[in-house]
């Protein structure tokens, strides 16, 4: 009993954290040493229901060997501990069930990207986290019997808890953090501050932007965008106004009708920063 009651918490907390990352995008970028893993941004386009088409579009190598390998791999290992976690919460769980309960998961967590218009319903991320369920199950099968999980998990929540305190502390005294967590608009003000030298440098971290220049007023200092959820808003610029595109900083007179960016905006929707896409 006490072994159900830790793994069902392990599972709603494991959960909650798949929504925030997933889902609300509350968590936008995950940095673990120099490693930078994107979640952030809104994405719109048309949904994917043909199956394999993305994978195969991966594992051809066109988005680049290591954004294939994080893309595949992470969707997989994302939905691992919840396969695990499952079968020790319920012993006699089958493999159909536990495809079932695949299946579902990661269709409510496409789904809801797509209602909310933060993610493109993908059947291939369906696929990817399915099978990472699955491979959780499978290793709690090939693990021995005797394993005193109930202390192994308590164990593991207990020093969970340590970590969040000491990452509460880091944070608020800015100590280094092997591995930090940052919202979105964090991402955008320190990213996009930096005076960007590189063609190949997508400042909107292959989001496309929030939305497009569809009018330039230089004489008002002012331009409208359409948003990608079909939105037109009108955005106020100043001298303060940080402007960046791939070659580095730029001057209001250098943007351009059809430039696709993403902006930090605060009261009377004055940019404090604009990026412009690759």
């Amino acid at each position: 009993m006490k072994l159900r009651i830790i793994s069902a918490i392990l599972i709603f907390f494991y959960l909650a954290f798949l929504m925030q990352v997933l889902v609300m995008k509350d968590v936008s970028l995950i940095r673990i040493g120099h490693l930078k893993l994107n979640f952030g941004g809104t994405h719109d386009g048309p949904a994917n229901f043909m199956p394999f088409k993305t994978i195969r579009l991966y594992l051809s190598g066109e988005k680049g060997w290591l954004i294939s390998g994080i893309n595949i791999l992470g969707n997989i290992f994302i939905l691992v501990p919840i396969g695990f976690l499952s079968s020790l919460l319920i012993s006699s769980i089958s493999r159909k069930q536990v495809v079932v309960i695949a299946c579902s998961l990661s269709l409510c967590i496409e789904s809801l990207q797509a209602i909310g218009h933060i993610g493109i319903f993908e059947i291939d991320d369906v696929i990817l986290n399915g099978l990472g369920v699955w491979l959780g199950h499978e290793f709690w099968k090939i693990l021995p019997s005797n394993i005193h999980w109930d202390r192994f998990l308590s164990f593991s929540i207990l020093s969970i808890s340590v970590l969040l305190v000491y990452y509460l502390i880091a944070s608020n005294f800015r100590w280094p953090l092997p591995i930090g967590f940052e919202p979105m608009t964090q991402i955008e003000t320190n990213d996009a501050s930096r005076n960007y030298v590189s063609t190949n440098d997508d400042l909107c971290g292959v989001t496309g932007g929030k939305g497009c220049i569809i009018k330039l007023d230089p004489t008002k200092h002012q331009f409208l965008i359409q948003r990608k959820d079909g939105v037109i808003e009108l955005i106020h610029i100043n001298e303060k106004t940080i402007i960046n595109s791939p070659r580095g900083v730029i001057h209001e007179t250098d943007l351009r009708k059809g430039n696709r960016v993403t902006l930090v905006v605060g009261e009377g929707r004055l940019a404090s920063l604009i990026l412009i896409c690759r």
